[in-house]
């Protein structure tokens, strides 16, 4: 995973196997850009083994929380996420 596994991709070029590149044919820059932190949010829920009827905190409103909220929805799960106070 790059900017964990590997040196992250800020860089100018990038050197990176093919069968890890892929064509965002069908949609925009800006929908492209999106599907980093959609996917970091499923992939949670799917690492933590959610099951339908449990309740999951998500911390944090951020893109990638944001992101996470609607995935357990996907099988029936209710979610909370904490927000900021006003004060």
């Amino acid at each position: 995973m790059l900017g964990v596994h590997r040196d992250g991709a800020f860089t100018e070029y990038l050197n990176l196997p093919a069968q890890f590149v892929h064509k965002a044919e069908g949609v925009t820059l800006d929908q492209a850009a999106m599907v980093e932190f959609l996917a970091i949010g499923a992939h949670a829920v799917r690492r933590a083994d959610v099951q339908p009827g449990q309740r999951v905190p998500v911390v944090g409103a951020g893109p990638i929380g944001m992101a996470a909220r609607p995935s357990p929805r996907w099988i029936r799960v209710k979610t909370a996420s904490p927000s900021a106070s006003a004060s």
